[in-house]
């Protein structure tokens, strides 16, 4: 394995890890991407000292520098999924904490060593655990700033764009810029004397870049699965300002408040798709919602390998009815039909519809002709007992129905449009002997 392979491996590890975590359930998952950042922080303070990848002349990559652009990935993670600019607040008193931790820890652990206090059973070399404050503090510092410039980045793009998509490819790019920007101010005040500072800056630029290029691939993943959750963080109208100044109680009465507010529009969203699939008149299933369970139910039904039923029917002389009665009295008379065409089937998967004028349909999922028949005729019994008047129906002085009945275990070798044919040519045969009937053959 060449270094460059060991370097994608790295990064693969410390990406896998997170989308994973963000999809636990939220209490779990918090908790898990907090400790995972705690943990990828730390590993980041020791591994800078023990491995580096030289991919190229000029390009050398600790692991500390692939530990951060990690712990910043997750980071962004964290506050989109949680959508939760408190989130931000607690990682930013985190990495204060951890860096203090960690600076406090390695000191002990040098000086325990270099002093000889404590039995050194893998001959450590106390160096290893040399640590400069100056240089944490900066590191801890360039992270606290570079989270603000994301942020600040983030609240602006949600004002100018509207497309999620070009958000998310966005938010990628001011990733990279970040972590450019990181390879540019770090080596500026940490080596501001070097003679050498050009060649570092432009080393350490190159290496955040291809850093970040990497990362931006984890990144994208996430905004693309949990797209969700990237429109509700855009849609919360939450300023940089908010972030640091609001009171932490006014902070989260408001973000309860969005919530509050994106729910209630998820509902009247989910309201108005199910008007759009309603009939107005009869309040059964419209013909768009027929065609797309037609089509829904066809293809479970081919994976099952079990029947899938289609009844068409039609009210008999209803041209006449409307004629004699007027258009007030037919839809009445719609009404009527439609309460008891819903009431024939009861399962869930069993979708009444109207899809024409005076037309119904059922959509019969795992059904057989015998059982199908003999629901039909209850029906026919029913609406034979409303004594619906039909002074101009020839073959009743009440209203009367006529249908087909196909049915189909589905295949490559059939079709939906040869069901619903098969089903129209029964119910046109219904209609040629005598109508007030169901012709199931």
């Amino acid at each position: 394995m060449d270094q460059f392979t060991a370097f994608l491996l790295n990064i693969a590890l410390y990406s896998i890890v997170p989308l994973y975590l963000i999809t636990c359930k939220p209490q779990t998952r918090l908790i898990s991407l907090y400790v995972y950042n705690g943990v990828v922080l730390f590993i980041g303070s020791f591994a800078g000292s023990v491995y580096s990848f030289s991919l190229a002349e000029n390009l050398v990559l600790s692991g500390g520098n692939i530990a951060f652009g990690a712990f910043l990935m997750n980071t962004i993670m964290l506050i989109v999924i949680e959508r939760n600019v408190d989130s931000l607040r607690n990682m930013l008193r985190f990495v204060i904490l951890i860096e203090i931790f960690i600076f406090a820890i390695f000191y002990f652990i040098y000086w325990v060593i270099s002093s000889e206090i404590a039995i050194n059973t893998f001959n450590l070399p106390a160096e290893l655990f040399s640590i400069s404050f100056n240089i944490l503090l900066l590191g801890g510092m360039l992270i606290i700033f570079e989270l603000f410039v994301l942020i600040a980045i983030f609240t602006q793009v949600s004002k100018l764009v509207s497309n999620v998509t070009i958000i998310a490819v966005i938010y990628t790019l001011a990733f990279i810029f970040v972590m450019c920007l990181d390879g540019f101010l770090f080596p500026i005040i940490a080596f501001s004397t070097s003679p050498q500072l050009t060649e570092i800056i432009v080393g350490n630029v190159y290496g955040k870049w291809l850093l970040a290029m990497c990362y931006s691939v984890p990144l994208l993943i996430f905004y693309t699965v949990f797209k969700h959750k990237l429109v509700q963080f855009i849609e919360a109208p939450l300023q940089i300002k908010d972030f640091v100044f609001m009171p932490r109680r006014v902070l989260l009465e408001k973000l309860h408040q969005y919530e509050e507010r994106d729910k209630k529009l998820q509902k009247e969203k989910e309201e108005l798709l199910d008007v759009s699939m309603q009939d107005g008149l009869t309040c059964l299933f419209n013909r768009r919602k027929y065609d797309q369970e037609l089509a829904d139910q066809w293809l479970k039904c081919e994976l099952s390998a079990s029947p899938l039923t289609l009844v068409i029917g039609d009210v008999d002389f209803f041209k006449a009815y409307n004629d004699f009665y007027g258009h007030g009295k037919g839809d009445e008379c719609l009404k009527e039909v439609a309460i008891l065409w819903k009431g024939i089937f009861k399962r869930p998967s069993d979708i009444g519809a109207r899809i024409g004028g005076e037309e119904f349909a059922f959509i019969l999922p795992n059904t057989s002709v015998q059982s199908c028949v003999q629901h039909l005729e209850k029906f026919m019994q029913r609406l034979r007992e409303k004594h619906i008047p039909h002074e101009k129906s020839p073959v009743a002085a009440y209203l009367t129905m006529s249908c087909g009945v196909a049915s189909v275990v589905p295949n490559e070798e059939s079709s939906i449009k040869e069901l619903f044919a098969i089903a129209d040519l029964r119910l046109y045969k219904a209609k040629e002997i005598g109508r007030n009937t169901i012709v199931a053959q």
